[in-house]
């Protein structure tokens, strides 16, 4: 199954090396190939489909290129930076520093954790997680109002216990960029029955909307800017076995601050109220996170 999946993402990377190389460059013409290097720390690991994977500090680095054909590729990677302790399944998944120095990035995002217990009471951690690694190749084409993104997903999880599982998904997603700083947009992640966690076919929609306030302008031309949203998102209830319906409502929150032309710093904070019986996430989740984001 891996090397069928390896094989086809090899051949859209030759497709989309092969789409970027037809355009004719001129001066006025991006450049044919662009990326972004991003590493964060986050006070826990919550997914997009709502489920905290590990509720504890993970590192996360993304490399992701885009060409001027308007297909794009990347590779993401998670990893605790604590390991879990040998305890039974039914005292929880405790965690231990693994390393002195993580002890002080722990530090750093304890009192988050301290609001996170102050809004609801710590659950058993639902499912242990020992790393991942994505890989993703999509295609954006660019209307003059609108935007259309469809992508191919590949989730390559390291070890999550009982639900180990890895996962391919169809992502498709509309934007509409007629307005000057607001985004609103919508979303379809359909995922591929592969086994435990996704045991059918399965599917989530999201809608939310984005805003961007510019806070400073630089003498090199970049933007110090705010970055806020709002969203929601409805499943059919086959992927992580609740009932259908909205699963939650999220808030948030990131300011880009440039340290120079093409790098910035970048905290964030998210807030996700959940609509579901709870089985893999608190009734409130709010998480803190610190990226720094490479442009080239």
């Amino acid at each position: 199954m891996k090397t069928k999946l390896i094989a086809l993402f090899m051949l859209c990377f030759i497709i989309a090396m092969s789409a970027s190389g037809v355009a004719v460059t001129t001066k006025d013409d991006p450049p044919t190939v662009s990326g972004s290097l991003e590493t964060s720390v986050s006070s826990e690991y919550l997914a997009n489909v709502g489920m905290v994977i590990d509720n504890k500090s993970i590192a996360t680095s993304e490399l992701k290129l885009r060409f001027r054909s308007g297909w794009y590729l990347g590779i993401w990677g998670g990893f605790p930076l604590q390991k879990k302790s040998p305890v039974s399944p039914e005292e929880g998944a405790r965690l231990e520093i693994d390393d002195p120095m993580l002890a002080g990035v722990d530090s750093i995002i304890g009192s988050l954790q301290k609001i996170k217990t102050a809004l609801n009471p710590p659950k058993p951690v639902a499912v242990p997680f020992d790393g991942e690694v994505d890989l993703y190749v999509g295609y954006k084409l660019q209307l003059t109002d609108w935007s259309i993104d469809t992508a191919l997903l590949f989730y390559n999880f390291n070890d999550v216990g009982k639900y180990n599982d890895d996962q391919l998904v169809v992502q498709s997603g509309v934007t509409y960029e007629g307005f000057k700083h607001t985004k609103p947009w919508v979303q379809a992640d359909y995922y591929i029955g592969t086994g435990h966690l996704a045991p059918k076919d399965s599917f989530y929609l999201y809608a939310g909307i984005d805003q961007v306030v510019k806070l400073y302008r630089r003498n090199d031309g970049s933007e110090q800017t705010l970055n806020l949203g709002v969203s929601t998102a409805w499943s059919d209830g086959e992927l992580l076995g609740v009932s259908p319906g909205f699963d939650y409502v999220r808030a948030k929150a990131n300011i880009e601050l440039v340290l120079w032309k093409n790098a910035s710093l970048i905290p964030s904070l998210l807030f996700q109220h959940n609509l579901t019986d709870g089985k893999f996430a608190k009734e409130n989740e709010l998480v803190g996170g610190l990226a720094f984001d490479l442009k080239f």
